[in-house]
């Protein structure tokens, strides 16, 4: 449960992007269903184009949600991961040591 809050606070980005796969894939499932179905002869062609209006519109929203989170996690990255600008002291040259 502390781990949960704690996704939460941050706002997670894999959160985010495991979410829009998961709406991609179930609207794409829907897709094939509509598909099966007009083979069938369940619904006819004007039904079949509507669905599938309406899935390539709601997919396209999606693929740009999916891209904004890659986005996200990509700078969350970076803002994270700064090059180390600490000079280390004289005192740790290398010095090399012979072996008789």
């Amino acid at each position: 449960m502390l781990k949960q809050n704690f996704e939460k606070f941050i706002n997670n980005p894999n959160h985010e992007r495991k979410a829009v796969l998961l709406e991609i894939d179930r609207l794409n499932n829907r897709l094939k269903i509509a598909r099966s179905k007009l083979l069938e002869n369940i619904i006819d062609n004007e039904e079949y184009f509507e669905v599938k209006k309406e899935c390539k519109d709601q997919l396209e929203k999606l693929e740009g949600k999916l891209t904004k989170v890659e986005d996200k996690k990509k700078n969350r990255f970076t803002e994270t991961t700064r090059p180390c600008t600490i000079e280390p002291p004289d005192s740790m040259f290398y010095y090399p040591i012979s072996i008789k």
